[in-house]
């Protein structure tokens, strides 16, 4: 038997805002990693440099999902 908390709505946001939150960090702490590796190595391999733009690119999007669901829990509240 599954408890009521968990059928809720304001639960399963609450997760998705975490999963967002955590998922956005990672790829923000990877995008400062994979920056500094490239500029300690002077990389230059054009596979490696279009890894890290894909990496950028993805926590440039799931930061603004970020902020767009942090504004709709404001503003709903």
């Amino acid at each position: 038997m599954i408890p009521k908390y968990l059928k809720s709505e304001g639960f399963k946001m609450k997760i998705l805002y975490s999963v967002i939150g955590i998922v956005t960090a990672l790829l923000l702490l990877f995008t400062m990693t994979c920056g500094l590796w490239m500029k300690s190595t002077q990389s230059t391999d054009p596979e490696s440099l279009r890894f890290h733009i894909a990496i950028g690119i993805s926590s440039v999007i799931f930061g603004i999902i970020s902020v767009g669901l942090l504004l709709l829990q404001v503003f709903k509240h």
